[in-house]
């Protein structure tokens, strides 16, 4: 509340603030408390970036990463390409961990070179990844098998990644052709905790190429319920009340 100091104003009237400074009275803005308010949308779109960059820390542990694009560095051009990844929440001292959940479709390589599609499947009765590279693309450039594998410890969620080079040898993968079309064959594709995607690159440039992975483990942070408990996490419903927590169920 403004009052009346010396025959001049100092204090808070309506959406202004009248105070004294060397002898001349300045008028500021107030800041308005309700506009620093998260809704339920800000909320969401927070948790969606961090969870964005908490996948590119795990793209930058593979030591291969190939992102061009519209974007000034390989870090914009993935956040940007995966943007339209499974909203997931997770609380925030799971976060400050370093947490990492494995999704379906998050892109894995951003280049100019065609993209070619894979798929699950079983080849000569193994578990294979079913491919559409025509063998003489196959052969030119090289091909890497990125592998990541979703784990937990310790109620924190994780995941271990490795790149495998297919034009070095390699006890992990067997790489054949049918009907002229590219087919890796490895007990890996079974694990219902990894995901996987093939890129190929030719002089530096790389294909695009997305993640494929029959884990769910990332479904269990998509909830009401885990909305509800990042939230909490971050003190915005202590902060706002029962109020905000209703209007962020909508």
């Amino acid at each position: 509340m403004a009052q009346v100091i010396n025959g001049e104003i100092v204090g808070r009237v309506g959406n202004m603030t009248y105070y004294q400074q060397n002898g001349k009275t300045i008028v500021r803005a107030s800041r308005n408390t309700k506009n620093k308010r998260k809704t339920a949308g800000q909320f969401r779109q927070m948790m969606e970036f961090r969870n964005r960059n908490l996948l590119w820390k795990v793209m930058k542990q593979t030591d291969h990463v190939y992102f061009e694009g519209k974007c000034p560095s390989a870090q914009r051009q993935f956040l940007s390409v995966n943007s339209n990844l499974p909203h997931v929440y997770i609380p925030k001292q799971i976060i400050w961990s370093a947490a990492a959940l494995l999704q379906p479709n998050m892109v894995v390589s951003d280049g100019p070179l065609p993209s070619f599609a894979y798929q699950f499947g079983e080849f000569q009765g193994e578990p294979a990844l079913l491919t559409t590279l025509a063998e003489t693309d196959a052969k030119q450039g090289q091909l890497l098998l990125y592998v990541f594998q979703q784990v937990e410890k310790n109620s924190t969620p994780s995941i271990n990644t490795k790149v495998i080079d297919l034009s070095l040898a390699t006890d992990d993968v067997k790489v054949t052709f049918s009907d002229d079309q590219l087919v890796l064959t490895s007990t890996m594709f079974a694990d219902s905790m990894s995901g996987f995607a093939l890129v190929r690159i030719v002089n530096g440039h790389a294909s695009r190429q997305t993640l494929i992975t029959r884990c769910t483990y990332y479904e269990r942070f998509t909830t009401d319920e885990a909305l509800m408990i990042a939230a909490e996490s971050y003190g915005i419903v202590k902060e706002y009340g029962i109020d905000w927590k209703v209007t962020l169920r909508k």
